[in-house]
């Protein structure tokens, strides 16, 4: 029995290793396949640490397999997020994806999905008047449907949803425990985005292999760093480039050129650019898939390989089952995709200081993680 589970890790903390704990409870797997971001993440943002340090996290607390999922996927909304992860999952066999969620009421998040996935004349309708109004996409849909208004506006109960609506073979809701997403701290349980903004205590908030890996690391990415390089590109961009990247519609790409011109980093850009209708994440999203590289090309592609960063011994057995082509060596792997992969590592290698870590090439020359 293989159980899988979406992630980022960033970093690994007591709620994921809760998550893998409870995921094996619920479901009786004996093995636990992770599909987890690379160096960008959901938010838009650099991983604190870069993926294969990630991925010795969590094969060092519970995971047996840590698979990528293409930055094309991972720097995505929800939906495409969520269909690109499922995917993945689907192709190593999984019978199972058990995600945390604010609620373990499954047969609400399905009913959820269902009405989703039928969207009626009337739902449109309603969503196109709240999004005329300026409303957000997902704030627009909440509208559309109060009765399911609570899941929708809780992050991670509508990946919950997104998951079931891509397909998630019998899927497991895992009831967070502690501190909501973006939360505070609750005993020894924090958020992500908590132990990023406070990493000097984080050692009460992550299991003891994996803040040991992050210490190992000892530097985290500048982002002021990628500020300057993306800063210069914007102030050169007359508009067809930015026009034709994931997301940008509405002539915001006009918007993002002029604010470009007027501030001084990334931060300031995403405050005098977002807008009721462009939220704070969606900028960071399409400003960092701008920098990479991800064109309206891939807005309905689906994964072409499943790459490995790390793995035990279960872990290389379930993928003697993969329905893709399985990814261990790179070199000389030439794919589209992989390409813009290749590049994002490229890219996050340069927001450091150290002439070590700034080299190139990382995705052809590192090694999946083993783990015996």
């Amino acid at each position: 029995m293989t159980v899988g589970i979406v992630a980022e890790y960033n970093p690994f903390h007591n709620g994921h290793q809760y998550q893998i704990e409870q995921a094996r409870k619920l479901t009786g797997a004996d093995t636990v396949a992770v599909v987890m971001s690379g160096n960008f993440v959901q938010r838009g943002e650099p991983a604190i640490c870069n993926k294969w340090s990630r991925a010795r996290m969590a094969l060092s607390c519970g995971a047996d397999l840590v698979v990528e999922l293409p930055v094309c996927f991972a720097v995505r909304s929800a939906e495409p997020f969520a269909r690109g992860a499922i995917s993945i999952l689907n192709s190593l066999g999984v019978d199972c994806v058990a995600f945390g969620s604010e609620t373990d009421d499954l047969k609400l998040l399905k009913k959820a999905a269902k009405a989703l996935l039928s969207e009626g004349e009337e739902e449109s309708k309603i969503i196109r008047e709240y999004m005329n109004k300026g409303f957000s996409y997902p704030a627009a849909v909440s509208k559309a449907y109060p009765d399911f208004s609570l899941i929708l506006d809780n992050p991670n109960s509508l990946l919950g949803v997104e998951y079931i609506k891509a397909g998630a073979k019998n899927p497991v809701a895992v009831l967070r425990k502690g501190v909501n997403h973006d939360g505070g701290a609750v005993d020894d349980f924090a958020s992500a985005s908590f132990i990023r903004n406070n990493i000097q205590d984080a050692e009460g908030f992550m299991p003891k292999p994996a803040y040991e890996i992050l210490c190992k690391e000892h530097i985290i990415p500048n982002h002021d760093k990628l500020s300057d390089i993306v800063l210069a590109k914007l102030r050169d961009e007359k508009g067809d480039t930015l026009k034709s990247i994931c997301d940008v519609s509405e002539g915001i790409e006009n918007r993002i050129i002029a604010a470009s011109k007027v501030v001084s980093n990334l931060g300031e850009l995403y405050d005098l650019v977002k807008t009721k209708r462009f939220t704070h994440a969606r900028i960071r999203r399409i400003i960092t898939n701008y920098a990479l590289g991800i064109t309206k090309d891939f807005e309905e592609a689906t994964p072409e390989y499943v790459r490995v960063l790390g793995s035990n011994s279960k872990g290389f057995e379930l993928l003697k089952k993969c329905q893709l082509p399985v990814i261990t060596k790179t070199a000389g792997f030439e794919n589209k995709m992989f390409k813009r992969e290749a590049y994002a590592t490229d890219l996050y290698s340069l927001l450091f200081d150290d002439a070590v870590v700034r080299k190139g090439g990382k995705d052809f020359t590192t090694s999946p993680i083993i783990i015996n």
